[in-house]
């Protein structure tokens, strides 16, 4: 459409289009504490029993909760 007599309804439009591309081109940004603190949940969550186990304070703790968990 370029180098063509096209409307003025289609010049704003393309302008438009032009104006949001350059607004989104940045993405999106996560601040670095949420970013630090889901992976530092998603870690601890996942290596969290298995440190705890590890120890003897630590299994005896889980064999407790399990009990527990048990006789409900």
């Amino acid at each position: 459409m370029r180098g063509r007599a096209i409307s003025r309804a289609v010049q704003q439009a393309e302008q438009v289009l032009r104006n949001y591309s350059v607004s989104q081109g940045e993405g999106v940004t996560i601040p670095t504490w949420l970013l630090t603190g889901g992976i530092g949940l998603v870690v601890g969550m996942v290596i969290g029993p298995s440190l705890m186990a590890a120890t003897k304070e630590g299994s005896e703790r889980l064999a407790e909760l399990s009990k527990e968990y048990i006789r409900r």
